[in-house]
Parts: structure tokens; C-alpha cells; sequence
């Protein structure tokens, strides 16, 4: 396949991945603000907890499936850890001279101005001085993205995808370890999509915002009947 083949494939690889990990974002920055809805609101402290706890549930098992999609290395599967490996087998797809030159394409600015800006970028993505990135750089990048989602790995495949007669054997997974892993996430999103775009995601992607208050829906009673209409009844929804 030709190198302009090949960085179309991995360009569409990272757009997947990107979309997938902001979904998680978004998730997790939803999750936490209506904990501090629930948390600053002193009618919850006389209430059961049955439905926050169903919701934690929910939401702590698609965050660790998210987050262990990106650690796949199957042979049917889009994730950082494949576009990893395939960075590093072939590492002058994300070539200085391609960057420099996509980086021109883009630019308005004088040719001499934009190449110095281009190198200086390179520079501090891939190293000073670097014509491609360095395998072993990558492969340490691939033992840190292993090393982050592990415990979240072990959870997911001994309890989450399956009820493994083995047992959980590692430290249950903390809210912590998902922050960790999209904090890395989101770093190697950016860098790696710099690289073979030139564009520059910045580093608060992904921003947290929608063109609507999408908090509204706590301004009013929920429960204003014991019915609802336009709700599918229980017996025929799929």
C-alpha cells in the first residue's frame, strides 16, 4: 500500500478514535456534575440512593469498556493501542518531511516562516533534531497506554464482558485510573493528530461544550403523574 493510502487509513483510524474517547470524556464530565447536583442538594441525603447508585453502575461500566476498547489489539478492531503498533512499524508515515510539507499546504505564511514554525513543532512532538519518530519513543508510549488501562482491563474482562469463575484478581479499578487513562488518551490523540494532519486539536480537547443547557432538565419535576404519555409502555418496547 502506498504511503498516501496508508496515512488516509490511519487519518480515519484517529478520527474514529478521537469521536469514541470524547465520547468518554463527555460521560465522565456529565457524571461528575450531576454528582455535584446530587451532592450540594440536601433533599438526596433523605432519599435512597437506588437510583444514583444504577446510574454510577452504568456509567463506570461503558467508561472501562471505553477505555479497554483502546487497549485492543485485535485484528477486527480500531484503537490507539493498533494505530500505536502501527506508528511504530512504520514510522516515516509521521516522517518531518511530510510534516513540514502538509504544514505548508495549510499555511498563509511566507514559505520560510511556515517551515520554521512546521520544525519547531516537529521538534517538540517528536524530538529536536528527529527526521521520524523513534520506535522505542512509541513502544514506551504503547507500555504506558498498557499500563494505565490495566487494572481497567482485568476488571472488564473478569467482570464486565463476562463473570469470570477465576475471580478479579487485581485492585478493583478506581475513578482515578479513568482519569489517568483519558488524560493519556487525550494526549496521544493530540500529538498523533498533529502529526499526520497539522492541525492542532489543543491541548483542553476536548472542550467541554454544547450549544444548549443540557442541565435544563433538572429545572422541573420529573414525576408529575403516575403516567407519562408518549412513553412506550414496558410490554412493547424492544
Amino acid at each position: 500500500m502506498a504511503q498516501a493510502d496508508e496515512r488516509r487509513k490511519l487519518t480515519k483510524w484517529l478520527e474514529v478514535i478521537r469521536q469514541d474517547v470524547k465520547d468518554i470524556v463527555f460521560d465522565n464530565e456529565i457524571f461528575w456534575e450531576v454528582q455535584q447536583i446530587i451532592g450540594s442538594n440536601p433533599r438526596f441525603s433523605n432519599t435512597r440512593g437506588i437510583f444514583n447508585q444504577w446510574m454510577t453502575s452504568s456509567f463506570i461500566q461503558a467508561a472501562a469498556l471505553g477505555a479497554r476498547r483502546q487497549a485492543d489489539r485485535s485484528s477486527d478492531c480500531i484503537s490507539l493501542h493498533k494505530f500505536l503498533l502501527e506508528a511504530s512499524s512504520s514510522p516515516d508515515l509521521l516522517s518531518r518531511e511530510y510534516y513540514v510539507r502538509v504544514t505548508l499546504q495549510a499555511s498563509d505564511w511566507p514559505k520560510q516562516d511556515a517551515e520554521e514554525l512546521a520544525n519547531g513543532d516537529y521538534d517538540a512532538l517528536v524530538g529536536p533534531g528527529m527526521s521520524q519518530p523513534d520506535p522505542v519513543q512509541v513502544q514506551r508510549e504503547i507500555d504506558e497506554l498498557l499500563a494505565k488501562t490495566g487494572k481497567i482491563r482485568h476488571y472488564v474482562d473478569r467482570r464486565v464482558a463476562h463473570y469470570d469463575l477465576r475471580g478479579v484478581q487485581q485492585p478493583v479499578p478506581t475513578f482515578n485510573d479513568l482519569g489517568e487513562c483519558l488524560a493519556l488518551f487525550r494526549r496521544l490523540i493530540v500529538k498523533y493528530y498533529m502529526l499526520l494532519t497539522a492541525t492542532d486539536l489543543g491541548k483542553s480537547w476536548p472542550e467541554f461544550r454544547f450549544d444548549h443547557d443540557w442541565k435544563a432538565i433538572f429545572g422541573f419535576p420529573w414525576l408529575e403523574g403516575p403516567t407519562k404519555s408518549g412513553i412506550p409502555d414496558r410490554e412493547t418496547s424492544p
